[in-house]
């Protein structure tokens, strides 16, 4: 029989995370994924688009359209004082932050109506794994709730693929007075720890994760 994969939980769009994201976005993430993905539809067919003339178009209101580019586009001569400021110092170019993975769309025309898209998937990946940045300063409450459920869709996952094994989410040990946490995840087989996991919901750094 095979063994059930589990659906990854939603971690952006629940309870504090969700809230946050409105309040600062103006739309549910929901929302923000489905005009993203119209908008990525219409920028597969053609690299520049003047989305201003469309209106509501397959259920997509212009307003919600209008309201996703202004949040994931940004002007040439204001992206390129960001770029610059991303990208300076000492490294290799590739290792260091893209302005296209925050804003995947440049607005241009003497009214900003016009928009391009240099690679088109990025604006797909700025409606999911992209989601981060948005929340990212939501703060302590935002964070411990993403968090806690990161480690329950770990411990459920590992659960459901290890056969056998035992899976255990963090607990307190020692003296009363000295207690300490265990690490995030043990996964035991036989009386025996054999995997140590400690989760971590936010992404490292780009300096850590490349040096």
């Amino acid at each position: 029989e095979p063994t059930p994969v589990l659906p990854a939980r939603p971690k952006f769009w629940e309870r504090s995370a969700g809230d946050y994201f409105e309040r600062t976005v103006g739309c549910s993430v929901c929302e923000f994924i489905e005009t993203a993905f119209y908008i990525f539809v219409g920028h597969s067919n053609s690299v520049s688009r003047n989305w201003a003339t469309l209106g509501d178009v397959g259920g997509v209101s212009a307003a919600l359209i209008a309201r996703v580019l202004d949040h994931i586009s940004i002007a040439p001569a204001e992206a390129k004082a960001i770029a610059k400021e991303l990208r300076h110092g000492s490294g290799h170019a590739a290792y260091k932050p893209s302005i296209l993975r925050l804003y995947p769309l440049i607005r241009f025309g003497t009214t900003n109506i016009d928009a391009i898209s240099p690679l088109p998937p990025l604006i797909l990946q700025r409606a999911s794994s992209g989601l981060f940045l948005d929340i990212v300063g939501g703060g302590g409450p935002v964070w411990n709730d993403i968090g806690k459920r990161f480690e329950k869709y770990c411990i459920n996952y590992l659960d459901a693929m290890l056969d056998g094994f035992e899976v255990e989410p963090e607990f307190l040990y020692g003296p009363k007075k000295h207690q300490i946490h265990t690490p995030d995840i043990l996964v035991s087989h036989n009386h025996a720890v054999r995997l140590v996991v400690e989760g971590k919901a936010k992404h490292m750094p780009l300096a850590a994760r490349f040096s």
